[in-house]
């Protein structure tokens, strides 16, 4: 069964509204750098990825010697969590299902803090308080999936000194936070705290799922050569590699998509809540800083969805939701109109059903 997004091959023929990935599509400069490395392919890739950490490096303003790069985001979760054998982990839920999927590997025991519904999701001084001497890891998904709820470099910190009292590593997911205008990352605290590690994703910003690359950022060095060891040789590929370091010259093209995404994110929300309350159907929507919103609503919902050829993305698996809960991306004007308007005749179905 497909836990994640984006199953597009079990829903042919369908608008895919249920992965969250940059509706602009993969950049002309990187899907060009990408059949370059197509071409390449003939030979192996550089296996210490020494130009693209070079790239992300200046990129990022960080030293390369604190760079990893990896076959996706998720290959450097588990490898994190294989390398540092952690005994005791602290998750927020609703949050990203991998970081345990990996904890649970390795046998693991994980301390879920369960977020509010009547606090948006938004995390508390409460999961600060969980952190204490026999937890060794802590993730923090900023902005978290599937909620969409932002908090600030100040919370981050906040949570950084207290692992570092306590000896936990913190582990900060910042795969969704380019979609946010004038973000401010967790890198700033590389330099400050030798206890956090940051995850970067290429797949959700630039729309390459397919190409497979993400990166993580150490504050200890030493941290680079103890995960590097655990990972396969040539764990990139050349298309991949091609392509990241195209990627970071598209600095303009992140911005465009965040300032687009604000606008139809807005949109979105407003028309969602419009459709629920226009048929009697209680349709409630959160506001997220990403490209998604997560938003409750009637359990034939994605059903109904389906048949009118949209998929959202049925998030009754997440730990702390249930279901009647679902996320959809925010796409272009014209696909998000057509999403509204597939939600419009599945509410008039759930009312009619009602009678």
């Amino acid at each position: 069964m497909n836990k994640h997004g984006g199953d597009i091959y079990g829903y042919p023929g369908v608008m895919d509204f249920s992965a969250n990935i940059n509706y602009l599509g993969m950049p002309q400069a990187v899907k060009a750098a990408a059949m370059r490395g197509v071409e390449e392919s003939v030979h192996y890739p550089q296996a210490a990825h020494r130009q693209l950490r070079h790239a992300v490096a200046k990129r990022y303003h960080i030293e390369e010697e604190q760079i990893l790069c990896g076959n996706g985001a998720a290959e450097l979760i588990y490898c994190l969590v294989e390398a540092l054998q952690p005994k005791r982990a602290l998750v927020m839920a609703p949050s990203f299902s991998e970081y345990e999927e990996a904890l649970d590997s390795c046998g693991c025991e994980v301390l879920r803090y369960l977020l509010k519904k009547e606090d948006a999701f938004c995390p508390d001084e409460g999961f600060i308080r969980q952190i204490q001497p026999s937890i060794d890891m802590v993730f923090v998904c900023n902005p978290n999936n599937p909620t969409g709820g932002l908090v600030s470099i100040c919370y981050i910190e906040e949570v950084c000194r207290m692992c570092e009292k306590e000896g936990a590593i913190l582990v900060v997911d910042e795969s969704f936070l380019e979609f946010v205008s004038q973000a401010v990352s967790a890198r700033a605290l590389l330099k400050k705290y030798e206890n956090i590690v940051i995850l970067q994703s290429f797949t959700k910003i630039y729309a390459m799922p397919g190409l497979r690359l993400g990166c993580v950022f150490c504050g200890k060095e030493s941290m680079v050569e103890l995960l590097q060891k655990r990972l396969q040789p040539w764990n990139v590929s050349l298309p991949a590699q091609y392509a990241g370091i195209a990627a970071m010259q598209e600095k303009e093209y992140v911005e465009a998509s965040a300032q687009l995404i604000a606008r139809e994110r807005e949109f979105l929300t407003e028309q969602l809540r419009l459709a629920g309350l226009e048929n009697g159907v209680e349709l409630i929507v959160y506001e997220g800083a990403a490209n998604f919103l997560l938003f409750y609503g009637p359990e034939l919902l994605w059903q109904y969805c389906l048949e009118e050829g949209v998929l959202l993305r049925d998030c009754s698996n997440f730990e702390g939701l249930g279901k009647g809960w679902f996320r959809t991306a925010v796409r272009g004007h014209e696909e998000n109109g057509r999403l509204i308007e597939a939600v419009r005749k599945a509410c008039e179905r759930c009312r009619q059903k009602r009678r």
